[in-house]
């Protein structure tokens, strides 16, 4: 009995899997953050872009996208997944520092 519990859980797991790219120019971002808002789950964007989540629970979920000079995008998607969502757009912050200093 206790078996087919978790088999049950297990296979009610979802994944999501999706690029990450600057609005205006349509860049790759990598080292991004993606994570599900309130849990510890989630992911860094590779190299090209690609950032990828497993162990997602059935039902709505809130995504949140963040990366430094970026505004933090929040999506809600629900689960089990009706579309493929390939591409994540992340607009610029437009912030202009007035002065850096650099202390070695």
């Amino acid at each position: 009995m206790l078996l087919l519990i978790l088999n049950s859980v297990g296979f009610s797991q979802n994944a999501f899997t999706t690029i990450i790219k600057e609005s205006l120019t349509h860049d790759l971002i990598p080292g991004e953050v993606a994570k599900i808002k309130c849990k510890n789950n989630g992911s860094f964007a590779e190299i090209v872009g690609k950032v990828s989540i497993t162990k997602i629970p059935k039902g709505k979920q809130t995504f949140v996208f963040s990366y430094i000079g970026y505004e933090k995008l929040e999506i809600e998607l629900k689960f089990p997944l009706e579309t493929d969502i390939p591409i994540i757009y992340l607009e610029s912050a437009n912030q202009e520092f007035a002065q850096i200093m650099v202390v070695g």
